[in-house]
Formats: structure tokens, sequence, C-alpha cells
């Protein structure tokens, strides 16, 4: 379940016409517009605070936000190749090149962390701890990637919200990439890293374009 429907089934359910995500920093913040009054609310997952006559945004905290990332990440495990060979001839379309890039960047990383033992053939992540308390330790540019892999999950899949996700793996390859940290926060990285990887594959595989896993 995304944090969309998640939302949308526990808080209002009948009232909500509207939902969409905004982007302040170090924050996970939607936005409903709704039919009639609204209130303020606070309570241990998520913050509510009204903004006008007919909106509230909605706060969700790391703690769901953790829960959620992570159950997105489970739900791929099965049915998702985590290290593929290049099979094919690698062809670059001008159109995607750019995707097919940060595809192959992603692919990249996580033969290296395979290397380094933070997640195993499978793709599973090896913990040794909390994910909530990594949060903390995100630069703008991790958050930034984190809010474009929600965006994809809410909403069906466009171009629009695909390149976001694009050019949000190459700002976090430019400017946080994962050896200058620490090795518990490359844990919650490579979650980042595979769930990116898993919606770029999809788009170009739909679009027909080779997904390159080494450029």
């Amino acid at each position: 379940m995304s944090l969309r429907e998640y939302l949308v089934q526990i808080l209002l359910p009948e009232s909500t016409i509207s939902l969409y995500l905004l982007k302040y920093p170090q924050a996970i913040i939607y936005r409903f517009q709704t039919k009639g009054d609204t209130i303020n609310y606070s309570g241990e997952e998520i913050v509510i605070t009204t903004v006008g006559d007919y909106a509230i945004d909605v706060r969700v905290s790391d703690r769901l936000l953790v829960s959620w990332l992570t159950k997105t990440y489970q739900s791929i495990l099965s049915d998702f190749p985590f290290f593929l060979g290049s099979q094919t001839e690698i062809v670059i379309n001008s159109e995607f090149s750019l995707l097919q890039y940060s595809h192959a960047r992603c692919c990249a990383y996580l033969r290296q962390l395979y290397q380094q033992k933070i997640i195993t053939a499978e793709g599973l992540i090896i913990l040794t701890t909390d994910l909530i308390d990594l949060l903390v330790d995100f630069n703008v540019h991790d958050w930034d990637l984190l809010k474009a892999i929600v965006s994809i999950n809410d909403v069906p899949i466009s171009r629009k919200l695909i390149n976001n996700l694009c050019q949000a793996v190459l700002n976090f390859e430019r400017y946080s990439g994962l050896w200058r940290e620490n090795l518990p926060l490359r844990e919650i990285k490579a979650i980042l890293l595979i769930l990116s990887r898993y919606y770029l594959h999809i788009f170009l595989v739909e679009s027909s374009v080779i997904p390159p896993v080494e450029l």
C-alpha cells in the first residue's frame, strides 16, 4: 500500500478530493484539499495542520515513512533480478540516455554494495541498525531521492516522475554517494538505490528501451 492510499483510508476517506506531495526540506508532506471543515491533529505518526478554509497538510512521521519504505523494498525482492549481466548489445537511445545512464549507475552501486557485503546476491540488506535512526543523517540529496521514489509509488508512473527520479539519482551520485558515509547509513541508501533501479527498469522496459547494467 502506498503512503497516499494509507492516508486516504485512515484519515479522510470521504472528504478528500485531491492529494499531492510537497517537497519541504527534511519532511514528507501531503496536502489534502477537502470539501468540508478541517481540524488540527497531532498523533504518533502523522501531524495534520489546517492551511486554509479547504486545505490541510499532513506530515508523515519518520517512523511511518521508514515502515512504508521497508515494506515497499521487501515487496519487490521476490520478483526483481538484482544482478544481471549484459546479455544484449547496449544501445543508447538519445531520448532516454540520461535514464539509461541513471539505471546503469544504480546497477554499479548495487554491485559495489554486494562486494562490500552490505547486500546479498538476492538483494537483501544486512541491517546493523534501526533504519529510522538513520534519517537524521540524510543530506538534502538523499531526501530528494527518497521523495522522488515516494512520488512514483503514489501515482501512476509518468515520464515526468521518472525524469525527476533520474535527476535525483544523478544528484545523489554527484553530491552524496555511498562511500563518504558511515557503514549503517549505506544500508538505507541501498534500499533507495534498489527502488530507484526498480522503477527506472520498469519504465525503460515498458518504453521498449534497453536498461543497461553497465556504462
